[in-house]
């Protein structure tokens, strides 16, 4: 079987990803059951927002469901989880990789 292929650049911008529009965070916000990585997401996009404490709550459920998450089980310092969400959201502009970053940081992700 061949090895995955690496992830290639987003080709939008992290703006877009974590939008702060209303729109963007009710459709993150309405998924049935999100994945750790949704909720890393919307807690940004909140955090964008303003909605500074739902972005919090919602830090903490992520945070919650990536103890579940065998990828996610072994991060443990702010390096470990800037590296993982790095890898997993790669952008060609490095200033839109800390944009995420600080999204990620407001809300309450130890990144």
């Amino acid at each position: 079987m061949p090895a995955p292929a690496p992830p290639r650049a987003a080709p939008v911008s992290s703006s877009t990803a974590i939008g702060a529009s209303d729109e963007a965070v009710e459709l993150l916000h309405n998924l049935r059951d999100p994945t750790a990585m949704v909720l890393a997401l919307l807690a940004a996009s909140l955090a964008m927002a303003g909605r500074d404490a739902e972005a919090r709550a919602t830090a903490a459920r992520f945070m919650e469901r990536s103890a579940e998450t065998p990828m996610m089980r072994g991060l443990r310092d702010s390096d470990d989880w800037r590296n993982f969400f790095a890898v997993r959201w790669p952008f060609r502009d490095p200033a839109e990789t800390e944009h995420l970053m600080q999204a990620l940081r407001k809300a309450g992700i130890p990144v």
